[in-house]
């Protein structure tokens, strides 16, 4: 459909409200694109650049810089509202709800923030940095972190309902369905944890063993989508663990899979995005872009968005 320079190396998702297509490169700039057209509606400017996935609510965009700096821009003009520090830099995706924000930084500490002035709500103190961003259901943020541990925090007091040992350290978000989380954790393993029992449910090691997982999992139905460093793609039954397909991939997997109705998108860093069939893992058809992908691809409005570490936003639309 389009592809858009910005010629500055994007880590991050985009992410996309209101036909806007919103992007944060590692130099610090701030786009919003026309989903339609690439045009850009207007261009913000930061002093540090970004890893981390802002996130979009009530028309407001709320970002987190690698020095660890908070930031609320409204989403239609730009313009700068409130701005936050934490202690340490901050690479976690953010999560909006219920008027809070939700940020995890490197001073091992996931903060809850009012979206409308910055205040800290409260701030939950782990035992390693917070690189994964929260998980939000049943009134609780669910993390992943570098201390090996799912953590389940109230949304509302910040305290600890409970935690579990995942075997190493995490890196990305957990994914919730159904009172199941699943987890890719660096160990080499993909994990789904029962929140009931807040037990291990099954276990799925990469192959060659012990290459991470170092992104979030997507969930379709009753398959969990998992990308690794062993250059593979698994599809797990979402209730037993067991392998339904795995597909062979040319380079490492460092994104996260995005899932339509019918098939599976996922970005190496190689340049090459995947499209294969939900049903047998077999490739539809790939797109090599030459450049390495180390942001997940996402699906919006009929489009997949991506974007590349050269800085180049694509859009390509949904074949019905």
């Amino acid at each position: 459909a389009w592809k858009e320079e910005t010629k500055e190396g994007i880590e991050s998702e985009a992410v996309v409200a209101g036909g806007t297509v919103f992007i944060a490169t590692g130099k610090g700039s701030v786009f919003a694109l026309d989903l339609e057209t690439s045009a850009v509606r207007w261009q913000w400017k930061n002093a540090t650049g970004f890893s981390a996935t802002p996130c979009v609510s009530n028309g407001k965009l709320f970002l987190a810089d690698d020095a660890g700096k908070v930031v609320c821009l409204d989403a239609v003009t730009s313009k700068k509202l409130w701005e936050v520090e934490t202690k340490a830099e901050c690479h976690s995706s953010l999560a909006c709800e219920g008027g809070r924000v939700l940020v995890g930084s490197y001073d091992q500490s996931l903060y809850c923030l009012d979206m409308k002035d910055g205040r800290v709500i409260w701030k939950h103190e782990t035992d390693g940095p917070v690189h994964g961003g929260a998980a939000l259901a049943d009134g609780r943020a669910y993390i992943s972190g570098c201390d090996h541990q799912l953590r389940a925090i109230d949304l509302t007091s910040g305290t600890l309902a409970w935690k579990v040992d995942m075997g190493s350290y995490a890196s990305c978000a957990p994914a919730l369905v159904n009172s199941m989380a699943f987890i890719g954790q660096y160990a080499g393993e993909a994990l789904g944890i029962d929140l009931k029992t807040q037990k291990v449910a099954w276990r799925v090691a990469s192959n060659p063993t012990e290459s991470p997982f170092p992104a979030s999992c997507a969930v379709a139905g009753n398959r969990v989508i998992a990308a690794g460093r062993d250059k593979k793609v698994y599809c797990i039954d979402r209730a037993t663990g067991s392998k339904i397909w795995t597909f062979p991939g040319g380079g490492l997997f460092e994104a996260a899979p995005c899932v339509a109705e019918t098939w599976v998108g996922v970005a190496d860093k190689e340049g090459v995005f995947y499209v294969l069939d939900l049903t047998n893992g077999k490739q539809l058809w790939k797109y090599e872009n030459g450049t390495p992908f180390a942001a997940a691809p996402i699906v919006a409005n009929g489009r997949i968005v991506l974007s590349d570490a050269e800085g180049n936003v694509l859009c390509f639309k949904q074949e019905k």
